[in-house]
This record gives C-alpha cells, structure tokens and sequence, in this order.
C-alpha cells in the first residue's frame, strides 16, 4: 500500500489541468471540469480517513470550481491562472496527504 493514496487521482488532476492549458476543443474542457471534480472530491474522502480534514478547505473549492453540473463561466485569461492554481494545489495535496499510522503491521 502507498503511504501517499491521495497521489495518483492528485497526478491525473494535474495532468488534465496541465494539458488545458494549450488551446483545446470545448469537449475537453468538459471532460477536464469532469476529471478534476472527481479527483477533488476522492482526494477530500481520502485526507478526511488519513485524519488530514484541513485539506479539505483547499480541495473543496477546487472541486467546486470545477463542477460541471453547475459550472462557473470565466474567461480563458482567468482559467490559465485557476488551472494553475489548481494543479499547485491538487499537487501538494497528493504529497502531503499521508496515511494513518495505526502502528499495526498486517
């Protein structure tokens, strides 16, 4: 098992984030609102089991952020600043969110 299990959904997020960066059709952007919402929303679960509730004050936003049910309309200028943002934040999140320590070895 990883001592990190909020890394890889944080390494996709990430991943997608980066990519919308370069001009992408608008299926894309769908996908990436849809992507990242998940990986939010799976990292948040997973701080909240390791005992890491704080993270969820970063994660729940972007998750938010990145609804595609209800989604926020913005302009591409300011999107290049969140999707950066976001993948900072999704990043350290998926390092720093460790597992709990029970002290028992199975």
């Amino acid at each position: 098992m990883t001592p990190r299990p909020a890394l890889p959904a944080a390494g996709i997020a990430v991943l997608l984030l980066v990519v919308a960066i370069a001009p992408m059709p608008l299926g894309y952007y769908t996908f990436l609102r849809w992507g990242v919402m998940i990986a939010a929303i799976a990292m948040c679960v997973i701080a909240s089991r390791a005992g890491q509730a704080a993270w969820l004050y970063a994660l729940i936003p972007v998750a938010i952020l990145f609804n595609p049910i209800a989604p926020v309309y913005l302009t591409r200028p300011i999107w290049f600043v969140l999707d950066i943002m976001a993948a900072g934040v999704l990043a350290i999140a998926g390092s720093q969110i460790r597992r709990q320590e029970t002290g028992q070895e199975l």
